[in-house]
């Protein structure tokens, strides 16, 4: 089978109305939900924010919290590895249906 032989994947990979499994993974990862779960907290970071969310509740001072919750939403970012996740399971999907087509195709013959 040659390159230009190579079946023609017509479903759209990236598509903001699909509900494939693909398109929820990447909904789910760039979502602000479970903002705790995705954040890149060092041990210290986690004990300041302990503190400060404590205080905030403590002194009803909702500042101190808004500013804890940036801060988490910001070192999402960190190191832009939730983009590099999103990029790389792009493409293994990506090669995973290629491979599907293909083997779809060799399976007619």
């Amino acid at each position: 089978m040659t390159k230009e032989e190579l079946p023609v994947i017509n479903d759209d990979l990236i598509s903001l109305t699909s509900d494939s499994d693909f398109s929820k993974a990447l909904k789910e990862l760039n979502s602000d939900d479970n903002l705790m779960k995705k954040t890149d907290l060092t041990a210290k970071d986690i004990g300041k924010l302990t503190i400060i969310y404590s205080m905030s509740k403590k002194y009803d001072i909702p500042l101190l919290k808004q500013l804890a919750d940036t801060f988490i939403s910001l070192r999402v970012s960190k190191d832009r590895k939730g983009r590099t996740e999103s990029v790389s399971m792009t493409q293994q999907i990506g090669v995973f249906k290629r491979l599907e087509a293909v083997e779809s195709e060799l399976k007619k013959k």
